[in-house]
């Protein structure tokens, strides 16, 4: 197989690293965009970039599979035999992925909704604290 076989699967490992970094870029775009105006604290926002960014590993992790697989086919006696990528896909754990979908995406959507929370919380904390000065 030669030099060429070190570059088995590279198209699928070059996709899932250029999605992890777009995906990463759009999720620190959309925490920075939703939380002007806000007192989201630097912790909040991290808890939600790293939530968002285990679901964004879950999405990704078949291309990952698939460039490991395809580094592994070969032509040589005794290694894996090079298959068509739609039979690769069709044989990838897609059940597993969707479960991991759901879970992840849910905690996310908790964090979501617990720095939702403490920042009305907040909010009325300094209200109250407001009419407390105004009536003094």
């Amino acid at each position: 197989e030669g030099l060429l076989s070190f570059f088995g699967g590279m198209a699928a490992s070059l996709l899932s690293t250029a999605l992890d970094e777009v995906m990463e870029w759009i999720l620190a775009a959309c925490i920075e965009y939703c939380s002007q105006g806000t007192d989201v604290e630097l912790a909040d926002k991290v808890l939600l970039k790293a939530s968002g960014s285990s679901v964004v590993s879950v999405l990704t992790s078949p291309v990952n599979h698939l460039g490991v697989i395809q580094r592994c086919q070969s032509e040589c006696r005794g290694l894996l035999e090079p298959e068509p990528i739609s039979e690769l896909l069709s044989s990838l754990p897609w059940k597993g992925t969707l479960y991991q979908v759901f879970l992840f995406g849910g905690v996310m959507a908790l964090n979501v909704r617990l720095v939702q929370w403490k920042i009305i919380l907040q909010q009325e904390e300094r209200e109250l604290q407001d009419q407390d000065e105004h009536i003094d």
